[in-house]
């Protein structure tokens, strides 16, 4: 029988909080505390101050009750993320006059339709949505009417404020810190390890300016961090099949009107979850789960033909409208190159660049400064990505993750290439560089050395060629 410092090695029990990780929750909550509540002051909107302490709590005591180091998780990366978003705000609003990227895109669209069913419609009046407020054809009205929820919770206490989403979804990147923390330690990660890959997955520059952002792409990662949390049990731990299928379908529900393209990845990787499961080892429920996925999908592409024929189109018409973004209006360059290189040599420079996007831009703006850091930093990381990616290859219990990862990037590097689609698969692979570098302690510091120098003369060529 394991002993207790055993059984918290393999993460069979809840580990301490070490003392420092502590502290820094701590910290945190206290100083996003005393600056949303300036904030509050200064914007006289209680629906902020209200929010940041409602989406908090809720927080705190959902992740208490995993365990004391998923709150510590949590405070930290809601804290930091809600300092981000005031800094964001106040930073918007001096560069545009307005508080969102060059004046507004998608986040003020949401915003202003979130903000009419609000006021207009009812709370349950999900249906009036579409064909009234947005078209019939609008592909995220679930996340339209999770702005109109809290644009009607901060209605009870004043009026709207862009602060309520934008605090809603920094606490749902403090509950992805934490699903990747659980994750974790479920695939038995040593504990400090676990805690490290939670709190890169909620603390990089990508994933905070994602979500501190009125956009849905962060509350789309929690749910597929979930899906992949639900269908990973470890070496040593049992797995509820049936729980893992209910809450697999529920997440399905949901991302039909929030993402439809991520329902269809989810339904894959609890495929993959399910072969990876003592059941799913058997060769004989690999023949039967391949032949009922078949059946499935012929039954559900003739029931629904139409809309998956329009979907698909859509689609595929995104892939060429950002090529040609990519091309026309970001500038050319090398994104020229690599966006107009026929097949197969272009997916393979598709791929690289993917790798290292967002791209470091040259720029003074602040904005770009951050992200710019969180790139470098992912760099650095990119050979433990790949020694985790042949790790995880060759151990079951870890194909949920790696499956999520693959097909996540993949969707992203050759169809859509949206940066803020990166935050969907970036904290998987934080898990599978966490493996790689676990794996790999004698070889770091070399591995550091190379890939910086690989990186500055790949830099020093970049800017040669472009200037």
């Amino acid at each position: 029988m394991a002993t207790s410092s055993e059984a918290q090695a393999i993460g069979t029990v809840p580990t301490a909080a070490p003392p420092a990780l502590l502290t820094a929750s701590t910290l945190w909550i206290v100083a996003s505390f005393a600056i949303l509540l300036l904030f509050s002051l200064a914007e006289a909107s209680l629906p902020v101050m209200m929010a940041f302490l409602t989406f908090g709590a809720l927080g705190m005591l959902c992740s208490r009750l995993i365990d004391a180091m998923s709150q510590r998780v949590f405070a930290i990366v809601y804290g930091s993320a809600s300092i981000a978003a005031v800094a964001l705000y106040l930073y918007y609003q001096q560069l545009y006059g307005v508080p969102y990227l060059l004046g507004g895109s998608d986040e003020l669209h949401y915003e202003d339709v979130g903000e009419v069913f609000a006021r207009t419609l009812g709370l349950f009046d999900y249906i009036g949505i579409r064909g009234n407020l947005v078209p019939v054809w609008h592909n995220s009205v679930g996340y339209i009417y999770l702005v109109g929820v809290l644009y009607k919770f901060a209605l009870l206490f004043g009026d709207v404020h862009t602060m309520v989403p934008r605090l809603f979804n920094s606490a749902m990147l403090g509950f992805t810190a934490v699903g990747i923390y659980r994750i974790g330690t479920k695939l038995e990660l040593q504990p400090r390890y676990a805690i490290a890959a939670g709190l890169f997955a909620g603390c990089l520059p990508l994933m905070t300016y994602v979500s501190i952002q009125t956009l849905r792409d962060i509350m789309v990662t929690t749910l597929l961090v979930t899906v992949v949390c639900v269908w990973t049990s470890g070496p040593n731990r049992k797995l509820s099949i049936p729980k893992a299928v209910a809450v697999s379908l529920l997440i399905v529900v949901l991302l039909i009107d929030l993402r439809r393209a991520q329902a269809f990845i989810t339904v894959l990787i609890a495929g993959i979850g399910f072969l990876s499961t003592d059941i799913g080892r058997r060769p004989i429920v690999w023949v039967l789960t391949f032949g009922l996925g078949l059946v499935a999908a012929a039954g559900v592409y003739l029931l629904l033909a139409d809309v998956i024929s329009t979907d698909l189109l859509f689609f595929l018409g995104q892939s060429d409208y950002y090529n040609d973004y990519r091309v026309d209006e970001v500038g050319g360059g090398l994104s020229a190159v690599v966006f107009t290189t026929p097949p197969p040599l272009g997916w393979v420079l598709r791929t690289a660049y993917a790798l290292a996007s967002p791209f470091p831009e040259m720029s003074l703006e602040l904005d770009k400064l951050w992200l710019n850091a969180g790139t470098i930093t992912h760099l650095l990381f990119v050979p433990f990505l790949f020694a985790g990616i042949a790790a995880a290859a060759r151990r079951r219990v870890w194909w949920t993750v790696l499956g999520a990862m693959v097909l996540l990037f993949i969707g992203m590097a050759m169809f859509t290439f949206q940066g803020r689609h990166i935050a969907q698969y970036l904290p998987f692979a934080v898990l599978l560089a966490t493996l790689g570098y676990e794996r790999h302690p004698r070889q770091r510091a070399t591995i550091f050395a190379i890939t910086a120098a690989f990186g500055g003369v790949l830099a020093v060529t970049y800017l040669l060629l472009k200037f």
